[in-house]
């Protein structure tokens, strides 16, 4: 993740570090820091709250407003992907954070791409070569770019399922 760039709708690797022992392998990632929880537990809860200076849309109560923001966010996010060859395969509620920043503003972040497939400007998989450690594979996975590939995750959004 870390070679497709920033979005801000999307969680920034930043590293990822890969301890060898005799024994065992432990990788570590480096997250950015997302101050808040899953978007699971604010939609439970109902305690979806605008930013103060967000005005509410005329006929919508204020967590329909901050549900159609984080709609949009997720949308913006996951076009971003797609634009740089990654499709996340896994998008739901416990998958997405809600970033809370000091001015009281949120902002939906998608997380969680241990399940994400590669794909090349034709839509079609990227392999990886099994000799690689699997952070090498990661990381020289990412240079792929082009469109195409990321029905999975379009029809998260819709709420369908291609299986």
């Amino acid at each position: 993740m870390m070679l497709i760039g920033r979005h801000k709708n999307v969680v920034h690797l930043f590293e990822v570090l890969e301890h060898i022992q005799e024994n065992k392998s432990t990788m570590f990632l480096i997250l950015e820091l997302v101050r808040g929880g899953e978007l699971f537990d604010l939609i439970s809860s109902g305690a979806a709250k605008l930013a103060r200076h967000e005005p509410i849309p005329a006929g919508f109560t204020e967590t329909e407003a901050v549900m159609r923001k984080f709609f949009a966010e997720l949308a913006a996010g996951v076009r971003y992907c797609h634009s740089n060859g990654i499709a996340h395969r896994d998008l739901k509620p416990e998958n997405l954070l809600v970033h809370n920043a000091i001015s009281g503003e949120c902002t939906l972040k998608i997380a969680d791409f241990g399940l994400f497939a590669a794909f090349g400007p034709n839509g079609e998989s990227q392999q990886y070569d099994d000799s690689l450690t699997l952070a090498e594979s990661l990381i020289s996975s990412m240079g792929a770019t082009g469109h195409g590939g990321g029905e999975n995750d379009q029809a998260s959004l819709a709420g369908h399922s291609l299986a």
